[in-house]
């Protein structure tokens, strides 16, 4: 059964934003996690995946879960500020995620140690979908050989 799905559309990493690069680099990806039927192995994927999302922040430095908004919590008892150095920071988490991710999704680990005692049982599978010139219109032309 299919229990965790991240989907997103966009140009990330701003890829399209410079002359040289091909304009609008775009894609629709997703990301799911198939528990195989497996109630306490969703559970534990969760688990695993926010002790995955901690351990990246505290090595680099970046708060947890406020590192993915660039916004700081001074005190529980203030209400949130802008971080000033938001770009920056949100730039460091997300470049420690996306070195750690190919690990995670493959092993369940982070730099080599188990996030979980119990392994992993199921599996994440990624679809991804390029954005062609022709746009989104293209995918609902029917498909000719």
């Amino acid at each position: 059964m299919l229990t965790i799905a991240l989907n997103e559309y966009g140009d990330f990493h701003h890829l399209g934003q410079d002359e040289e690069d091909i304009k609008t680099i775009h894609f629709i990806a997703g990301v799911v996690y198939d528990d195989m039927d497996n109630e306490q192995d969703a559970e534990n994927e969760r688990i695993r995946l926010d002790r995955f999302f901690r351990a990246v922040a505290e090595e680099s430095h970046s708060l947890y879960p406020q590192g993915f908004f660039g916004k700081l919590k001074v005190d529980e008892a203030e209400e949130e500020t802008f971080n000033p150095d938001a770009k920056k920071d949100m730039r460091i988490f997300r470049d420690a995620i996306d070195a750690a991710l190919p690990e995670f999704l493959a092993h369940g680990t982070y730099n080599g140690e188990e996030l979980v005692a119990m392994p992993r049982v199921g599996h994440y599978a990624i679809a991804l979908t390029l954005k062609s010139e022709a746009g989104k219109t293209e995918y609902l032309q029917p498909f000719y050989e």
